[in-house]
């Protein structure tokens, strides 16, 4: 039985961030040796600069996305509310 949803859809958020994670570096080691074995010293230094980069960056959470959703529709009322008083304020 599921207490708090919200908990376990942010633990379930960590826990996919935390595999995609780890599974870059996983990917990253097979390129370097295959890279190694098959292309000598200049690919070797571009998975060093690859390695560098370090991993994509994490997605944006929901919050954000909500949050970017409700600013956007406060402009959208504010902007009907300033276009009404305007058509008011012509008509008087």
């Amino acid at each position: 039985m599921v207490q708090n949803p919200e908990a376990w859809g942010a633990l379930n958020d960590q826990l996919v961030d935390a595999l995609r994670y780890l599974c870059w570096w996983f990917v990253g080691g097979l390129i370097a040796m295959s890279a190694g074995w098959y292309g000598g010293t200049a690919a070797m230094e571009a998975y060093h600069e690859w390695q560098k980069a370090g991993p994509p960056s994490r997605r944006r959470s929901r919050r954000d996305e909500v949050t970017r959703e409700a600013q956007r529709g406060v402009r959208q009322i504010e902007t009907f509310l300033a276009d009404l008083e305007e058509r008011h304020d012509l008509g008087s």
